[in-house]
């Protein structure tokens, strides 16, 4: 996130998810409410075998936790890199 003047009020962690998750596969926790600029680290979120996983051609979502936040300006690039690992 590049901070530019107003940190964002509600709503501040995100979640993303593939399209067939039945959870949120990751968050990044109180994200967009930071008054610098930041890079953001995840881990998959998964708590059980019957989570759905990260799946190679799915469509990735980012969206925030409840509402659009609000009043916030900065600008959030996201780079997505996943790796599948076959067991």
């Amino acid at each position: 996130m590049n901070f530019n003047t107003t940190a964002y009020a509600t709503s501040t962690t995100l979640y993303i998810n593939t399209d067939t998750a039945n959870i949120q596969q990751h968050n990044l926790i109180d994200t967009l409410n930071t008054t610098l600029t930041r890079i953001g680290v995840s881990s998959q979120q998964v708590t059980s075998v019957s989570d759905t996983q990260l799946i190679s051609n799915k469509g990735i979502y980012l969206q925030a936790q409840v509402a659009n936040p609000t009043l916030g300006d900065s600008d959030i690039i996201i780079y997505l890199t996943y790796r599948i690992i076959q067991e």
